[in-house]
């Protein structure tokens, strides 16, 4: 009775057929590579930005203003602007 194991094995283990695999090991990749994407898409978008405003063009004057109109807008959402009243830049 003293040398008794103090675990006892009741059945041998068995391997299972197919690996199992967790969700979470395949998260940190998905998460660079939408990390890279996302980067990439605002690379682009600044560098389009920065082509548009170097060549100043008169569209690009008039989506400035566009934007800035509507940030505007956006401030005081209950006051009229100048593009609600009629008139529109450039025109």
């Amino acid at each position: 009775a003293r040398d008794l194991p103090a675990v006892t094995i009741l059945e041998l283990p068995e391997l299972p057929l197919k690996r199992e695999r967790s969700p979470a090991s395949s998260l940190p990749l998905l998460s660079a590579i939408g990390g890279l994407l996302i980067a990439i898409v605002i690379a682009f978008i600044r560098e389009r930005v920065a082509e548009s405003s170097a060549a100043a063009t008169p569209a690009f004057e008039y989506y400035t203003e566009l934007k800035r109109e509507t940030i505007r807008g956006l401030r005081s959402p209950f006051g009229q602007s100048d593009r609600a009243r009629g008139s529109r830049p450039g025109g």
